[in-house]
């Protein structure tokens, strides 16, 4: 048998507001405490599941986890999601895509020496499809409106393959803390030839606004 604490409402009042009455013990073996308490299971029952907490701990501890920079031999990480500016493509799994691809690290969409380095790679998107490369994906710590103005100033919007992605979370792990430059942290500057999901070769600037390994010309020299 067990019992509990159950305090009923009386709703006689005249001004119509619930009161409480004095609390008693209901007794499960009684048909109309029973009848009370097996309702009250039915209404909550399924709403929640059982192991919420578990669920909530283990998906914090998920977005906690520190992402692993690339670097070659590396695979890129898993559900890397990247808003594509494609409107009607609202993400890019880049650990999905098959074949040989391109991925450009920027800073800032619009600094001056990020305008400079992609246009290269926009300019020679046929030397690289002929490399086998199907995809040159820029990638920078923007949103996804700032990524698409951008990709339209330099003219990459008429570019076949080439997609500019906003990494707002910093998915790819290639920050670095620009504050005193761009005022927060920002992408690194970097450009990594990727095959089914594995990094086969990637570049760093050692100085972010310089465009020396990352360039495209290098980068083709490589294929």
């Amino acid at each position: 048998m067990q019992r509990a604490l159950w305090i009923p409402i009386d709703t006689s009042n005249d001004d119509s507001r619930p009161q409480c009455s004095s609390p008693r013990l209901y007794d499960s073996d009684d048909d109309d405490d029973r009848t009370f308490a097996t309702r009250a299971r039915a209404l909550t029952q399924g709403l929640l599941p059982s192991n919420l907490l578990e669920l909530t701990m283990s998906g914090l501890v998920e977005k906690l986890k520190p992402h692993k920079p690339l670097h070659e031999g590396a695979k890129v990480p898993d559900g890397t999601l990247l808003k594509e500016d494609n409107p009607e493509q609202a993400t890019v799994d880049l650990s999905k895509i098959g074949g040989k691809y391109i991925i450009i690290g920027v800073p800032g969409a619009f600094t001056p020496p990020c305008s400079s380095h992609v246009p290269g790679f926009v300019e020679q998107a046929s030397q690289f499809a002929e490399k086998g490369i199907k995809g040159i994906y820029v990638v920078g710590v923007n949103d996804q409106f700032t990524m698409a103005a951008w990709k339209e100033k330099l003219g990459a919007d008429k570019a076949e393959n080439v997609h500019f992605l906003a990494d707002d979370t910093n998915s790819a792990g290639m920050d670095f803390d620009a504050t005193g430059l761009l005022g927060g942290v920002r992408s690194q500057r970097y450009a990594a030839i990727v095959e089914d999901g594995t990094v086969k070769s990637v570049w760093v600037e050692d100085q972010a606004p310089s465009v020396t390994v990352t360039s495209a010309d290098n980068v083709l020299k490589a294929l």
